[in-house]
């Protein structure tokens, strides 16, 4: 890497840590003057070229965001000419102004008469206290007006687009706030015009600033004394409303948004002509000669009876269920606005709260507790819902028989087709080669293709490997037999594998076989066994051989004991696992299932060996099973729930060698990606017109073009926009589809199965009678996603990191900046800085998201964070860097979970952030259904008080892969890959290590000579002490520390720093006599910011501290620069700074 590039960002990291970035500014002549005065003073204490080119680079950045008058240019060229800058610069200097005052920074010249239009999206944090107040409870027609003169007041005298939406959504808003009807997409059209009209009829009075080309979202980003000239009075409210961004698309500011009425554009257009060209007249000859003023209006022209005309179609009434949404709380406005409500709402507005539920932040959400409609489902069933979705199938299915026989109807009327038809009919060698007998060509053609088949069946009766050698194997050949073991002069030990493995297997019967066969029915009607592992057996088998898993089960029951009314929460994850070369055929791709317990902890939950593998089945048997592995697994649950010798959910008696105890358990939770729950599920996803299981609202038919036409997923930012469906309802669903496979025509049929966005058949999962008999069937309220998969692998940031780095143009930068940042030995970070390579990035921009794995956007997401941070000042990408910066904290969350639960809500109100800010951001076309799934992490973390990661299960699929590579008996593949996962499973669980709760050194050995003598000249240890080291140790949380590490550990009684915790290089892990410990080098204190989640510490030289392993906190990712360290902290230590 270039020096003086590391040298520059090592100098943005040192610099940069304390103090915000650059505030934009509103420029305007005066401050050029002043700016450049304190400029010549700066430079009189150094006068140094390369400080004099910086400052005047500066200076000029400062003018392109900001629209300045001749008049400005004019002060600005002659403070130039009398300044004492060098001639060279002050010649640069001024050639760039006048560039500027010619061309302008977007092309537009400095004298143009048409204004350039300006960016303001955020719209309520700019209004003051007062003015939201007024907005929510005031005189309605007062809104339009309130916020013209607020636009007016921040210099904005031109609208974009985008400012223009803003302001009718909040006015839309502000109408369902006092209890009316939400106006029609025709109406909010109509709206729009008149706002527009209204905008360009106001003469501003007063204005003490300059305009911006785009404001940043929060006023806060701006300059202070810019600030203070804006609002003289009372300051901005700062409120956050994510939701105006979805009732935004939802208001139509163009004559072609085909939200309007018919989306006939020659009905439309004669109506948009007359609001364009002569509503001004309109309003002149209703008002007479007071319509100027009434256009500028406010309270006074109000009062006075001067009205915008919209309000008065607008009808009272709660919301319809085709409104597409529910209003904004006023409690919520409310309380960021730290102010109580002054008015009582309205009837109509009270009921409508009344309809509203609580966000799952607050409470878990009625489709948790109770059965009925779901949070938000208004007055819809899910139903009702797909009877909607299926007008939708049936008018589109119409129109495209309609367009194909118009289609039809050219063509019969083409002669050139006729022609060709003659042609084709008086062929007379395509009559000759349409009989096989009298082709020759074809007959040998078919004559090949059968020595071919023939000669591949002979080669399929051949022996898939070679036989066993009996009684003989070592662990290279695991029972097959090689040259080695089978060597008379062999000297290692022999291992008889497959006779272990079958001795193994035989143990396990308390409750039946360990394997077992369970019927499954094919596409063709056939009968199929599918091998599955009988887990009541497998757990008494574990528990009896009285080794390292009968410890850790007592532990966890004694802890958290099983009732009858309070079972242990069953967790089910199933994935595809690809043994094999990952390049090579699929015919070895296999879906796995595994199960654990909830109760186990995050810790125990992190080791890939408690969890249990049920279930293992190639994907090309999957395939030919009716409804898939959604038939796998009803058969699967059936056996578990319904088993012959007993429930689980009544208990299972577990017999020790000292003890016994009943267990209890059911089944809690199915942990998946968006791909499984599509195949588990039988839900068609992308592939319907429903991307989203739990939610019944969100139904969409795509369509080629269209102005408004954003993916379904940008246009429900909110929980609340989204209506959820209950277990019931779903199971009911699949009822009627059961009625309607027996009654309704095939094509009929297909239109029901995409309406309501299943793939019907007797066999899922979903019709599984005994399974909803036992209640253990619950298909809404079970569910979890999967975060990992959703945001980290091929999901939300891959997408998010590339984004942003591209609106940045940061890539060939963030590449030389990893390279700065040393991470934690257990993340195994290597060479994270070639993912952002010249030829990695042509790789990205082609897929249009990062291609690297989940636990490599795990490893650079902190210094991302930091770099976002320090490193991208320039004020046009603060949506784009704002917007990543949320998903970050939406990730680190969730990292926290398994240490510190979030607050209530605050997991929800961050997506809903992100998500708001990635469509402001430009992003929303490109939004995915993943982004849609983060919506239900706070429903699902408020209803299981954990969201388990899967990294471990990753880790899990190795066991698969490895057995599944080497098995060669492809006839009783799944049989096989079951037996030799579960034996090695029973070897390790019950093997003779002791389980232990607390933190511990791995694979601890004897200390070597050199490090004896360290320890006794640091008067650490004694020569009597019994010592035994290791370079790695498991904590009680279950994170692992390396030696070499930089760890956070607590801080002394005697500590000074305004932080809870100290940091150290760790140097040794020991254990004397029992006492684990940390042999650790210190580092002084020297600054913080909890806002970009950073510390900074002097390394101390060489002094070294000895304490319990217990104190350290984790390990973290840092850089360092002359003996300073710059560690990136964990978000949960953040909560505990100063």
């Amino acid at each position: 890497m270039n020096m003086h590039v590391a040298s520059w960002l090592l100098g943005c990291v040192a610099s940069w840590s304390h103090e915000p970035l650059i505030s934009i500014m509103a420029w305007n002549g005066t401050d050029f003057v002043k700016e450049l005065g304190d400029i010549e003073k700066l430079l009189a204490f150094n006068p140094n070229q390369g400080l004099q080119e910086g400052l005047v680079k500066a200076l000029l950045t400062k003018c392109d965001h900001s629209q300045l008058t001749a008049g400005d240019y004019c002060a600005m060229l002659e403070k130039v000419d009398h300044s004492t800058l060098t001639d060279e610069l002050k010649t640069i200097l001024k050639d760039s102004l006048l560039l500027r005052a010619s061309t302008g920074t977007t092309n537009e010249g400095g004298s143009a008469i048409v204004k350039t239009p300006q960016t303001l999206v955020n719209l309520p944090a700019y209004l003051t206290k007062a003015e939201m107040m007024d907005v929510m409870q005031g005189n309605l027609y007062d809104v339009p007006h309130i916020i013209i003169r607020r636009l007016s007041a921040l210099g904005v005298k031109s609208l974009k687009e985008t400012t223009k939406r803003a302001a009718v959504a909040l006015i839309v808003q502000s109408i369902m706030w006092h209890g009316k009807s939400k106006p029609s997409a025709d109406e909010i059209y109509g709206l729009a015009q008149q706002f527009g009209l209204l905008f360009a009829a106001h003469k501003p009075s007063g204005c003490m600033v300059s305009g911006l080309k785009k404001y940043p979202p929060l006023p806060t980003d701006l300059d202070k004394d810019w600030l203070s000239r804006a609002y003289p009075k009372d300051p901005p409210s700062m409120v956050d409303l994510p939701q105006l961004f979805e009732l935004g698309a939802q208001c139509p500011m163009r004559s072609t948004s085909k939200l309007l009425s018919s989306c006939s554009k020659k009905k439309l257009q004669p109506l948009v002509d007359k609001v364009e060209d002569r509503l001004l007249e309109l309003f002149k000859s209703l008002l007479g000669g007071n319509w100027q003023a009434a256009l500028q209006g406010g309270k006074e022209s109000s009062s006075s009876g001067a009205k915008i005309t919209f309000f008065d179609h607008v009808k009272d009434g709660n919301h319809g269920p085709g409104d597409g949404m529910q209003g904004l709380s006023k409690e919520d406005v409310s309380k960021q606005l730290a102010l109580p409500l002054t008015n009582q709402p309205s009837a109509a507005a009270e009921q409508q709260q009344q309809q509203q539920h609580p966000s799952p932040g607050v409470q878990d959400p009625p489709a948790l507790q109770q059965k009925g409609h779901a949070a938000g489902s208004g007055n819809l069933s899910l139903e009702e819902y797909e009877k909607q979705a299926m007008i939708e199938v049936e008018e589109k299915t119409k129109n495209g028989r309609n367009s194909n026989k118009q289609g039809t109807g050219q063509k019969d009327k083409n002669p050139m087709k006729k022609q060709g038809t003659g042609k084709k009919n008086k062929n007379p060698m395509k009559k000759q080669g349409t009989g096989k007998k009298n082709n020759p060509v074809k007959k040998q053609t078919t004559g090949d293709k059968d020595k071919h088949q023939t000669k591949a069946k002979k080669v399929m009766k051949k022996p898939a490997a070679k036989k066993a050698a009996e009684g003989y194997g070592c662990k290279r050949c695991r029972g097959t037999g090689c040259d080695v073991c089978e060597n008379p002069n062999f000297a290692g030990m022999r291992h008889d594998m497959k006779q272990a493995v079958k001795q193994a297997i035989a143990s396990c019967t308390a409750y039946g076989a360990l394997v077992q066969q369970l019927p499954a029915k094919s596409l063709a009607g056939a009968d199929l066994n599918i091998p599955c592992i009988n887990l009541a057996s497998l757990i008494q088998g574990m528990y009896a051989a009285g080794g390292y898993f009968y410890q850790m089960l007592n532990h966890v029951h004694e802890a958290s004991p099983s009732s009858i009314g309070s079972p242990w929460r069953g967790v089910l994850y199933f994935d595809e696992v690809h043994p094999g070369n990952q390049l090579s055929s699929q015919g070895r791709k296999v879906w796995a299932v595994y199960f654990s317990f909830l109760e186990l902890s995050p810790k125990l939950l992190s080791n890939e060996h408690h969890w249990f593998t049920l279930m293992a089945v190639r994907t090309e048997l999957v395939q030919k099973v009716s409804a898939g592995i959604g038939q796998c697994l009803r058969l699967l649950l059936e056996s578990m729930f319904a088993n012959e010798f007993g429930n689980p959910e009544h208990g299972l008696a577990l017999k020790g060698p000292s003890k016994s105890i009943r267990l209890f358990f059911t089944l809690a939770m199915t942990l998946q990606d968006g791909s499984a729950q599509k195949h588990t599920y039988s839900n068609r996803q992308d592939a319907g017109s429903r991307v989203c299981m739990l939610c019944k609202n969100i139904f969409s038919l795509r369509s080629k073009s269209s102005e408004d036409d954003v993916k379904i997923s940008a246009k429900h930012l909110t929980w609340d926009a989204c209506h959820q469906a209950t277990d019931d309802g779903l199971l009911e669903s699949w009822e009627r589809m059961e009625s309607r496979h027996r009654t309704e025509s095939k094509s009929k049929f297909q239109q029901w199965q995409q309406a309501c966005g299943w793939s019907f058949s007797p066999h899922a999962l979903m019709m599984s009678t005994v399974l909803r008999s036992l209640n253990v069937l619950r298909p809404a309220s079970q569910y979890c996603f999967d975060w990992m998969h959703s945001l980290c692998s091929m999901g939300v940031l891959n997408c998010i990191i590339l984004w942003v780095l591209e609106a940045t143009g940061k890539a060939a930068t963030f590449h030389d900046y990893l390279q700065l940042w040393q991470w934690p030995k257990a993340q195994k970070a290597a060479a994270l800085h070639k993912l952002f390579s010249q030829e990695k990035m042509k790789a990205h921009r082609k897929a249009n998201y990062i291609k690297c794995s989940a636990s490599e956007v795990l490893a650079i997401s902190k210094p991302l964070a930091y770099f976002l941070h320090t490193c991208c000042p320039s004020p046009d990408d603060t949506l784009a860097k704002e917007a990543c910066l949320s998903w970050l904290e939406v990730l680190a969350i969730l990292i926290a979970c398994t240490l510190q639960l979030p607050p209530a809500g605050l997991l929800l109100q961050t997506v809903e952030r992100a998500l708001s800010l990635t469509v402001a951001a430009g992003w929303g076309d490109q939004i995915a259904p993943k982004f849609h799934w983060c919506l239900h992490f706070e429903a699902c973390l408020s209803r299981f008080r954990c969201m388990p990661a899967c990294w471990t299960l990753e880790r899990k699929h190795k066991s698969v892969r490895k057995y599944g590579t080497a098995t060669s008996n492809t006839t009783n593949f799944e049989q096989g890959l079951l037996e030799e996962t579960n034996a090695e499973q029973l070897a390790l669980l019950s093997s003779d290590t002791p389980f232990r709760a607390g933190p511990h050194l791995l694979q601890p050995h004897p200390v070597s000579a050199k490090v004896m003598a360290q320890l006794l000249q640091s008067n650490i240890v004694s020569e009597s002490d019994s010592c035994n080291c290791s370079k790695e140790c498991r904590l009680a949380s279950g994170a692992v520390l390396h030696t070499g590490d930089v760890v956070l550990h607590h801080a002394a009684a005697d500590n000074e720093s305004p932080i809870p915790f100290c940091c150290g290089r760790l140097q040794w892990l020991i254990e004397v006599d029992g006492y684990v410990a940390g042999v650790v080098s210190r580092c002084e204190y020297v600054s913080h910011d909890a806002v970009k989640q950073v510390a900074k510490w002097r390394i101390a030289g060489e002094a070294l501290s000895i304490m319990q392993v217990d104190a350290f906190l984790c390990s973290v990712v840092y850089n360092n620069n002359a003996g300073i360290l710059t560690t990136l902290l964990p978000r949960h230590l953040c909560n505990s700074m100063a």
